[in-house]
């Protein structure tokens, strides 16, 4: 399992639109036969602090996910609506529990 973590901020007066038009991203990415969880997350003391917690089975996923339609049309709002990634929250992880090939 691969697991990409960040937290971006958004932009002042722009969450609600921002929430918006991301979700057919996140809908999109969670159909995808790759991705295990597509999560979004407000930050409990700042509204405007999103979190992304994303897992894939592998790296590749992740990758193939990077080049989706979905992924594609939804950059640019990304771009404009944030003022920026949370310093020290991106981190890309693999997986330990559960294994990869299932409980016993």
């Amino acid at each position: 399992m691969f697991t990409a973590i960040a937290a971006v901020k958004i932009k002042p007066g722009m969450r609600d639109e921002w929430i918006r038009l991301i979700e057919p991203n996140a809908r999109g990415a969670a159909a995808e036969s790759g991705c295990l969880g597509f999560h979004l997350m407000a930050d409990r003391e700042d509204e405007n602090t999103v979190w992304f917690v994303e897992m894939y089975k592998s790296e590749q996923d992740f990758k193939d996910h990077q080049q989706t339609k979905h992924f594609l049309d939804w950059m640019p709002h990304l771009e404009r609506m944030i003022d920026s990634v949370v310093p020290n929250t991106a981190a890309f992880a693999d997986g330990i529990y559960p294994p990869a090939n299932g409980w016993d």
